[in-house]
């Protein structure tokens, strides 16, 4: 993923020295595909990451490993960390 976003930084800055412009011919052409670079730039790219965050979005909700979601992992933690705040505020009180 690091890779991906590094081509992408040094395609849309238009910084890339000698070596990475050789490496990164391959992403260049595949991101030229994408339609809309005069009109929009680098906005073109924008329903494909809101794809992927709604897709991510669903996976966290939907689908279980083990027996737990991500949010069931997350509303568990969170009910254990209120749970120790107020037995330390209890034991401050008294």
């Amino acid at each position: 993923m690091f890779c991906l976003l590094f081509w992408f930084t040094c395609y849309i800055t238009g910084s890339c020295t000698a070596q990475t412009s050789n490496m990164g011919s391959r992403l260049k052409s595949f991101l030229d595909l994408v339609p809309g670079k005069k009109r929009f730039g680098i906005y073109r790219f924008l329903p494909f990451f809101f794809v992927m965050g709604g897709a991510m979005e669903w996976f966290m909700i939907n689908v279980r490993i083990g027996k737990e979601t991500f949010y069931d992992v997350y509303r568990r933690r969170q009910s254990e960390r209120l749970y120790e705040e107020r037995i330390q505020q209890t034991e401050t009180k008294s």
